[in-house]
């Protein structure tokens, strides 16, 4: 049975949704910090038409969790890369407060966000 175009973008806009607010919260979990709206936003757009292209057809769930783990690694390295020029200036602005001292000594809790994107992609798949 094929869904219609309407139904698979409304699928898709759904998915797209729970994937991204699981990322965002699994990075501002171990990263301390949420990644920015705009972030946000291309990665919505991005995993909304990747999830309707991938719609075409009935995927395995070998397929599915594939394609869920490189798509939060993908906006693992998104939210990274958009946090990291604001992670520099607020280091550099503060001179030797807290902040600038913990982000010395952690500098990204890689393992951490790992974990979350690993745990957000295993969740999605099954949801899926």
């Amino acid at each position: 049975m094929r869904a219609s175009p309407a139904m698979r973008i409304l699928r898709a806009a759904v998915f797209a949704a729970v994937c991204l607010t699981l990322s965002a919260a699994g990075h501002q979990l171990a990263a301390g910090s949420a990644p920015p709206v705009w972030a946000d936003g291309t990665g919505f757009l991005a995993v909304l038409v990747l999830g309707y292209l991938l719609s075409a057809r009935e995927r395995s769930l070998l397929g599915i969790g594939g394609a869920m783990l490189t798509t939060q690694g993908g906006l693992h390295l998104a939210f990274d890369a958009a946090q990291a020029p604001a992670q520099r200036i607020a280091a550099t602005s503060t001179s030797m407060g807290m902040h600038a001292t913990r982000m010395m000594a952690h500098p990204h809790p890689m393992a951490h966000a790992a974990a979350a994107h690993v745990a957000a992609a295993l969740l999605a798949s099954w949801w899926l």
